[in-house]
C-alpha cells in the first residue's frame, strides 16, 4: 500500500462538518513512507516526511503544483535515520523544517520554494519532538525539545533557552503581540507560559482540577482565549492574560481520542481536527 502522503484539498461547511474531497494524491512505495508536514504556496504545495531507502530512512520533501503533481523532490540524509517533521513558511518567502538525524542530532534546514538549501544548522541538543518549529516575527525560530524551549536568530544560532518544562511539551505559537506562548505538559498539570522575545517570562498559569493527565499537542490563540488541545479530546482554556478559565473533554460526550488543531470561525464558533473512535475504528475527523 502506498502511504507516504495523503494530500486532500477539501471544502468544509463548518457548522455541519460537511467535507467535499476535490482530489487525492498519494506518493511513496510499499514501505515505511510517511508524511508529516505540508504548506500551501502560491503555485502549489510543499510536503515533508520520511522515505525508506534500502538500509536507512531519509527526510524527503516534495514540491507539487496546484493539482498535486510532483514538480521536484529533495531527499536529505542517505545513511542512518533521518526524517522531517513540521514544515513552515518563513517571513522572507522560503520554507524551514526541523530534521531528526541519528547521525548528528537535530538539524534546522531552510530551503527556497524550489527545494534548494539556503542554510542548515546542526544542534547538539536532545530532540524529543520535531513537530513544533515556529518562525518568529524577528526573523528567527523557536522550538521545544526534551523540556527545553530554544530561541534562535535568523541563521539558526541559539540565542537563549529556557528549561524546566515537562518532557512532553509540544505546543508552541507566537502570540499576536509578538511573544512566545508554550504549554508545558507531561506528568504534572499543564502550564501555559508566555515569554517575550528576549526569553523573559511574562506569566505562567497552571491548569486546575483536570482530574486526568493529558498531553497537549497544540495551542491556538483566538479572539478571547489561548486554547490547548490534546489527548482524550481535551480542550484547555486560558484568557489572553493567562488566567485559567477551564477545561472540556470531547471524550465525555463524543468519542474523540485526540484533538490536534483548534481554530475560531468568523461567526465566533470553533472548529477542530483530530482522531475519533468510531466503535473501535480510529479515523481522522473534523468537528
Amino acid at each position: 500500500m502506498k502511504n507516504l502522503f495523503l494530500s486532500l484539498v477539501i471544502t468544509t461547511t463548518l457548522l455541519h462538518a460537511q467535507i467535499d474531497t476535490l482530489w487525492t494524491k498519494t506518493f511513496g512505495d510499499e514501505l515505511r513512507d510517511w508524511g508529516y508536514g505540508i504548506v500551501e504556496i502560491d503555485n502549489g504545495y510543499i510536503l515533508a516526511g520520511i522515505k525508506q531507502l534500502t538500509n536507512s530512512h531519509a527526510a524527503v520533501f516534495y514540491g507539487t503544483d496546484l493539482d498535486g503533481e510532483i514538480i521536484w523532490e529533495f531527499d536529505y540524509g542517505e545513511s542512518g535515520e533521518s526524517f522531517a517533521g513540521n514544515l513552515i513558511k518563513t517571513d522572507d518567502g522560503n520554507i524551514a523544517s526541523l530534521i531528526y538525524s541519528s547521525q548528528v542530532g537535530p538539524i534546522l534546514i531552510k530551503m527556497n520554494m524550489d527545494g534548494n538549501i539556503i542554510f542548515e544548522k546542526e544542534y547538539d541538543v536532545d530532540l524529543s519532538s520535531i513537530y513544533n518549529l515556529i518562525n518568529t516575527s524577528d526573523g528567527g525560530y523557536a522550538f521545544l525539545s526534551a523540556g527545553v524551549l530554544y530561541k534562535t536568530d535568523s541563521e539558526g544560532e541559539i540565542v537563549w533557552s529556557e528549561d524546566g518544562l515537562e518532557s512532553d511539551s509540544y505546543a508552541i505559537i507566537e502570540s499576536s503581540d509578538g511573544c512566545i506562548v508554550v504549554i508545558s505538559s507531561g506528568m504534572e498539570d499543564p502550564r501555559l507560559i508566555k515569554y517575550n522575545m528576549d526569553g523573559v517570562e511574562i506569566f505562567e498559569s497552571e491548569a486546575e482540577d483536570l482530574g486526568t493527565m493529558s498531553i497537549i499537542f497544540n495551542v491556538a490563540q483566538t479572539q478571547n482565549y489561548f486554547i490547548g488541545s490534546g489527548e482524550n479530546g481535551v480542550l484547555l482554556f486560558w484568557d489572553l492574560n493567562g488566567n485559567w478559565v477551564g477545561a472540556y473533554s470531547l471524550n465525555y460526550s463524543e468519542n474523540w481520542l485526540r484533538v490536534w488543531d483548534v481554530h475560531q470561525a468568523s461567526d465566533g464558533s470553533y472548529y477542530f481536527s483530530g482522531i475519533y473512535d468510531n466503535n473501535g475504528v480510529y479515523s481522522g475527523a473534523i468537528g
